[in-house]
């Protein structure tokens, strides 16, 4: 069941990503920039002087801007611009952008976004996240799919994968945090009931999330 320790959980987790986030925008993320910006005057002079050598300094100029974009979707990662519904959905376009190239990953998203609360948004991205980090943790796992959909009192997301049969199972702390993120929202996780599933997640979050209604997580 939601308890506020629960909830104090998370809050506390939004609260150190947030300030990793503000770390890695005002440290790594300024320096890389400073860096690249030396780089593009030094390349300007090596180009009349020795353009042989300003050849190199362009190749290190797009590994340093390369850097420089990681940096910004790890930041837009830890500390995304969800204020509601609407800004889920670019935050859920955000994460298709940032899944490796080897990982085939379909989303579908239904109308109503609109209806969801800063913290139920918050909510079903970081669950988002969590089932896409652990579909690309497993080898056997080469496309992904994500679908939500929304009711008039709840909101549903599926996401699952085509994960063998054999390594089927989903990470425990992995389902530990989706299910976290559920309760804190007076949702519910857990894995689908299906043998063909593959380690198939379902979660659903009523609109109207109160506390003292929350539903029990199944994983």
């Amino acid at each position: 069941m939601d308890s506020p320790r629960n909830r104090q959980l998370i809050t506390a987790l939004e609260r150190e990503r947030r300030f990793l986030a503000d770390e890695l925008h005002e440290g790594l993320c300024q320096t890389l920039c400073g860096v690249s910006i030396h780089l593009k005057v030094l390349q300007r002079r090596l180009e009349s002087e020795c353009p042989a050598l300003a050849e190199e300094f362009s190749g290190l100029q797009k590994t340093i801007d390369d850097g420089i974009d990681q940096s910004r979707v790890l930041y837009r990662t830890l500390k995304p611009p969800v204020s509601g519904g609407d800004t889920l959905m670019q935050a859920m376009v955000e994460l298709v952008k940032s899944k490796p190239a080897s990982l085939d990953f379909q989303e579908s998203f239904r109308e109503g976004a609109d209806r969801l609360s800063p913290e139920q948004a918050t909510a079903l991205l970081r669950i988002a996240q969590e089932a896409l980090r652990d579909s690309i943790s497993n080898p056997t796992v080469t496309a992904a799919n994500i679908c939500l959909k929304i009711d008039k009192s709840s909101v549903r997301m599926s996401m699952d994968d085509n994960r063998h049969d054999s390594s089927a199972k989903r990470d425990p702390v992995s389902l530990g945090v989706i299910a976290a993120h559920a309760r804190a929202v007076a949702g519910s996780a857990r894995l689908a009931t299906k043998t063909d599933s593959n380690g198939a997640i379902e979660c659903v979050i009523p609109l109207a999330a109160n506390p003292a209604q929350s539903n029990e997580a199944g994983l």
